[in-house]
């Protein structure tokens, strides 16, 4: 069974969590370490993911009103395949279970590198039942598509979460 604890830069699993971040995302779709581990960027939630005392992941969250988006989500790679995933997925659900859920994934396009990659997380998630929503955007030069779970979100709530949160940047 696997768990949350909430961490910051004072966690003994800090350095952990920051290796399998570095290792997990490219350096375009990354966020400031340590800004995002503190709450200091969007007030963000920063979970370490445990299956007893053995570190195996971690998951960003950032919530306004009733919507928490993930942020950022990894599964160290010797644990991959094996449900963790999935499990993760229910462990957010639960533990924000009056929110609607978002995710953002890469959107498939026909020349992208990983466009394999791409299919099977948009497949991962629809597998753990979430839905697609008319959301799309541009971060960083790649394009976004969203996905929801326990209701859907619009495009005008999307905007108003992003809005809210870009208000409270320096």
């Amino acid at each position: 069974m696997l768990t949350l604890e909430k961490i910051d830069d004072k966690n003994r699993y800090y350095d952990y969590v920051k290796g399998l971040y570095d290792s997990a995302f490219p350096d375009d779709e990354k966020r400031d370490f340590d800004e995002l581990i503190s709450g200091d960027l969007y007030e963000s939630d920063f979970y370490l993911v445990k299956k007893g005392k053995q570190p195996v992941g971690f998951v960003s969250c950032l919530t306004f009103r009733d919507i928490t988006h993930i942020l950022y989500f990894a599964v160290e790679e010797r644990y991959r395949n094996r449900g963790y995933g999935s499990e993760i997925l229910g462990l957010v659900r639960k533990h924000f279970s009056n929110d609607r859920i978002i995710a953002d994934v890469e959107e498939p396009v026909a020349d992208a590198p990983n466009l394999d990659e791409r299919e099977k997380r948009i497949d991962f998630y629809l597998h753990n039942g979430y839905r697609f929503t008319d959301i799309r955007y541009e971060w960083q030069g790649e394009r976004y598509i969203i996905l929801s779970q326990n209701g859907y979100v619009s495009e005008d709530e999307f905007s108003e979460f992003w809005d809210y949160f870009s208000s409270k940047l320096p």
